[in-house]
């Protein structure tokens, strides 16, 4: 009996020594924690005063916040794994390594995270830690981080690509693994940073060795990919390469796509410090083959206005193309209006910065005439938040900043549906838009209030629709397929275009830039309310009242009636992520669109 209890002690023993540590090299005491371990390290006169490079912070009180020293997971050995007798062989590190040491001779990992020492508890095979449910969804580290759906129509868009492995420290903090845990949970339920999301294409490879002033296209992997976004706003705007075919998918959007350390050939970024990126310089570029003509190219440079921090967002909320290209492309001859009708330029989705400094949409008129430079530009001065940018002050100023939304929508809601809070309404928009406030609407930016102005702005939108539809511009289904008649209304020099002497086919399709711009912009009832306003007021006034003299503002009676006789289209209308469900009617659309809007006047008057 005495026998078997002792084997039974023995037995106990060596399970609880497997339990102490994980480190392949490390043996610790039986009932010793993870702290007693490692604070003889840090009492240890070598390492008390170690700082991060990442932070600039006392690592060991990082560690000490950390769940790997709450819940006992992992000390200092587990990690770094020291050789038997550390740290008591001072000589190993700092008088060289004796005569005869092998030089294969590891005696402790000075980066584990390059040394692959996180895979032991966190790789793919492995990945079971912090295993939680979301929207249905379980997503645990192998999931998140790993998953490689080989389904080529619901592949999960954000991924560990082989550039990320044992670069951990790309977006964690590799001692304190627990204080920014809320942000990086924040992000990965985010429209951007989303696990869950599917996506169709593998976008490292829609990339080009031309740079971009002389690439016509194949610059996808700028924007959907962290790395190609990287390679692009490090480079002046310029390499758009693609990255390697391999068999893990391009992070699409990860922590170090807006933030670095700032440490040349590292690329950690889990100090949370802001990428440095310049003003945007964006080429928008369009060719075609006219009939009987060779190949004509047609380039556009745009820079942005700074919008400090904010500048990190540019890039890719500028669209693929602005309304001037079609300007452009019309005074070098590229629409062959005689031949095959061209293909509508189009802008791509959520061109919301490019909307916010008013260089997005196709204007009828001179810069004079649209609100080019509107206040929301530069809401972080009016805040004494200047260096942060509107996009910063406006989607991160709340208590969920990486979400980054100005509202919410719900948990298993989306932004098609109706705001249920809005975020940034206290801390932002109440600091202009109040009772009293001098603005030109103080009226607060509640929830009831934004959800109002939305619904009013895609009244707007949907009476575009409409109107492109019944002109004969587009095909009769809600979703314009197209028939690109641009000749519809004769294709006759615009007098309004001045000295560019821009044709009627060319205006036409600027209307339906137009639409498609706000289409896809769920927000820009907001961004730059003016501008919208103007854009789809100056778009109907053309369908309706287009002729050589056409002029702004001109027709109020006419662009009343048909706005207000538009026959609205069968909903729901799905674009890029984003559905209108309504029901929305003719005099929403009439609010929206037409200033200090008196719906006994039988007018519409533009802004």
């Amino acid at each position: 009996m005495v026998s078997r209890i002792i084997a039974a002690s023995l037995l106990l023993t060596t399970f609880l020594l497997a339990l102490a540590g994980c480190g392949e090299k490390t043996v610790t005491a039986s009932g010793s924690t993870k702290l007693a371990q490692s604070e003889a390290c840090f009492n240890n006169n070598c390492h008390q005063n170690a700082v991060s490079p990442g932070t600039g912070k006392n690592i060991a009180e990082e560690w000490k916040l950390s769940v790997h020293n709450t819940s006992n997971a992992a000390g200092c050995a587990d990690c770094h794994e020291p050789e038997a007798g550390h740290p008591n062989s001072c000589s190993r590190c700092h008088g060289g390594t004796p005569s005869g040491t092998p030089g294969s001779a590891n005696h402790v990992s000075r980066n584990p995270d390059t040394d692959g020492k996180c895979d032991k508890c966190h790789a793919k095979s492995n990945g079971i830690f912090n295993i939680t449910t979301y929207d249905g969804i379980t997503v645990d580290t192998q999931f998140s981080h790993f998953s490689t759906s080989a389904s080529t129509k619901v592949q999960r868009p954000v991924y560990v690509a082989a550039n990320y492995k044992h670069y951990c420290r790309k977006c964690h903090n590799p001692h304190d693994t627990t204080t920014a845990k809320t942000m990086l949970q924040q992000w990965s339920r985010s429209a951007m940073g989303g696990p869950t999301l599917p996506s169709t294409i593998d976008f490292k490879t829609r990339g080009s060795a031309l740079a971009a002033s002389a690439n016509y296209g194949g610059f996808c992997v700028r924007c959907h990919t962290s790395t190609g976004f990287i390679n692009f706003v490090t480079s002046n705007f310029t390499n758009v390469n693609a990255l390697p075919s391999d068999s893990t998918r391009e992070p699409t959007a990860a922590c170090d796509t807006c933030h670095s350390d700032g440490r040349s050939n590292d690329g950690s970024a889990y100090s949370g410090k802001l990428r440095s990126v310049p003003a945007a310089s964006i080429w928008y570029m369009y060719s075609s083959h006219p009939a009987g003509v060779s190949l004509i190219r047609a380039s556009l440079n745009i820079q942005y206005d700074s919008l400090g921090n904010s500048n990190v967002c540019m890039p890719c909320h500028a669209g693929r193309e602005v309304g001037e290209m079609i300007k452009t492309a019309d005074k070098l001859g590229l629409f062959d209006y005689n031949g095959l009708n061209p293909n509508a330029i189009s802008p791509h989705d959520f061109a919301s910065g490019a909307n916010l400094q008013g260089r997005s949409g196709f204007q009828f008129f001179a810069d004079s005439m649209y609100a080019v430079n509107p206040t929301h530009k530069n809401v972080g001065a009016a805040l004494n938040m200047a260096s942060k940018g509107a996009c910063i002050v406006c989607h991160m100023t709340n208590d969920r900043p990486h979400y980054v939304l100005a509202a919410s929508w719900g948990n298993t809601s989306t932004v098609s549906n109706s705001i249920k809070n809005m975020l940034s309404e206290q801390p932002v928009c109440s600091k202009c838009h109040y009772s009293g406030s001098t603005v030109a609407d103080p009226r607060p930016r509640t929830a009831a209030f934004m959800n109002a102005e939305r619904d009013s702005y895609r009244a707007a939108v949907l009476v575009l629709n409409a109107l492109l539809r019944s002109r004969g511009v587009y095909g009769s289904t809600p979703n314009l397929s197209p028939n690109n008649n641009w000749k519809k209304f004769g294709n006759y020099t615009v007098a309004a275009s001045g000295t560019s002497k821009i044709r009627a086919g060319a205006y036409t399709m600027g209307a339906y830039f137009n639409y498609s711009l706000f289409f896809n912009d769920p927000a820009g009832y907001t961004h730059n309310p003016i501008y919208s306003k103007q854009l789809i007021y100056d778009s109907i006034d053309w369908l309706v009242n287009n002729n050589q003299n056409f002029t702004a503002g001109a027709n109020p009676g006419t662009v009343y009636t048909a706005i207000h006789t538009a026959t609205m289209p069968t909903l729901p209308l799905t674009g890029s992520g984003l559905t209108y469900s309504g029901p929305y009617n003719t005099e929403q659309a009439l609010n929206f669109i037409c200033k200090n809007y008196d719906s006994s006047s039988g007018m519409c008057y533009r802004w």
